[in-house]
């Protein structure tokens, strides 16, 4: 249920502050959520990666709808691939960051509660 719900978290406050900002918001609102709701490594890694691959899959299909996927096909021919796998290639980068931005919350989390002999 944690998972649904930083999924859910994650996309939709993902989408409002990338009208807003750069691109690069998404990790800092995957970390965040996943500081808050604290789950393992791979729910921390999986929830960004999905939330943010569905928006940006989403936006970029309706988008293509709407411009009859212009800008797509062009930049699918200049690198010989198809627009399809142009649209999924973006949205699997967007989300590898939002991804290693709710890792980073986990690992940070998991370090500031470990405590060491070594250092106080």
């Amino acid at each position: 249920m944690k998972f649904i719900i930083k999924v859910i978290l994650i996309a939709v406050l993902s989408y409002i502050l990338q009208l807003l900002l750069p691109f690069w918001v998404v990790a800092v609102v995957a970390f965040v959520v996943n500081y808050a709701i604290q789950s393992s490594g791979w729910s921390s890694f999986f929830s960004g990666f999905l939330a943010i691959f569905l928006v940006w899959s989403i936006v970029a299909i309706i988008i293509n709808s709407r411009t009859d996927s212009i800008l797509t096909d062009q930049v699918a021919a200049l690198f010989s691939m198809n627009s399809i796998l142009i649209t999924l290639l973006s949205a699997f980068i967007g989300g590898l960051v939002a991804g290693m931005g709710g890792l980073t919350a986990r690992m940070l989390f998991t370090r500031k509660n470990k405590s060491s002999k070594y250092y106080s």
